[in-house]
């Protein structure tokens, strides 16, 4: 067999590789975090973009699957912090991304809490995120005690 008994004699390189380098190809044109760009390259710029909450989330959620939200996390300065600390507070209390948002909110804590105190707008920011975050809490006990009420009526009545 010579060297080239891959080619046929028409030329043509068998489907396999080409449809493996249409695969690769693909991959690196729609993946969000690619090799080019590096972790915290591209989530710093999918957070100062301004992209919709969606996408922004969809970003975590695949650091949290990489395991690379620490890493893309720490070693920030305030001005790297803010844009991050602003989303989680501007959208923590969205039903759709409060599970992935206050995970990343306890990394956050995790990282930085022995800094606070060190920067005013940090501080200021980590206070309005914890008010939020209480503020969900209590909502979420009002509406579990009016879901165990309505779920007694219910049983009561006959309607469940």
């Amino acid at each position: 067999q010579s060297r080239y008994s891959s080619i046929s004699a028409t030329g043509a390189v068998p489907a396999r590789r080409n449809e493996a380098r249409t695969v690769r190809a693909q991959r690196g044109q729609s993946s969000g975090i690619n090799a080019e760009y590096g972790y915290r390259e591209a989530f710093d710029h999918v957070i100062k973009s301004r992209h919709s909450p969606d996408i922004v989330v969809s970003v975590l959620q695949e650091l949290f699957r990489r395991d690379a939200m620490k890493r893309v996390l720490s070693g920030r300065n305030e001005d790297t912090l803010q844009p991050v600390l602003v989303f989680l507070v501007s959208h923590v209390t969205n039903p759709r991304y409060c599970s992935v948002l206050c995970d990343v909110a306890h990394v956050l804590a995790d990282l930085y809490s022995p800094i606070l105190g060190m920067s005013p707008a940090i501080d200021k920011l980590f206070e309005k995120l914890n008010k939020r975050l209480q503020f969900e809490i209590k909502v979420q006990e009002r509406y579990m005690k009016l879901q165990g009420a309505m779920e007694c009526f219910f049983t009561a009545t006959g309607l469940s």
